[in-house]
């Protein structure tokens, strides 16, 4: 169940990858490699992370074999500079949320407004 739900935040591109470790070892060997990420609820949480408390602060995700995927406290967050962070990736996001009324319907309403039909 773990793995479907990482597959699905991996697809919905809310993951950092951490990095890959030695998860079983045979005479020494490794034969078996994980990989670690970190997922998050929003794109726009991962952005901050990402490029907020990692590029901008020097945070890490920690170890592949121990990654540390906390939540920004309250100072860290006044700590990042905002006009730094591109916003680019979570523009898609933000577009498909917002549900704006057909262009007819808004002339309409104009048209309503300022006092009847301008034919």
């Amino acid at each position: 169940e773990e793995e479907k739900k990482l597959g699905r935040a991996k697809e919905k591109g809310l993951t950092l990858y951490v990095g890959e470790y030695c998860a079983e070892k045979i005479l020494g060997a490794c034969i078996r490699k994980k990989r670690s990420y970190c997922a998050y609820d929003s794109k726009l949480g991962k952005i901050i992370q990402e490029q907020g408390a990692i590029s901008q602060l020097g945070k890490t995700l920690g170890s592949a074999e121990s990654p540390t995927c906390a939540a920004l406290t309250p100072e860290e967050l006044g700590q990042i500079n905002f006009d730094r962070i591109d916003f680019s990736e979570f523009y898609p996001e933000l577009h498909s949320k917002i549900n704006l009324p057909d262009s007819n319907v808004i002339k309409q309403r104009i048209q309503n407004s300022v006092g009847g039909d301008s034919n």
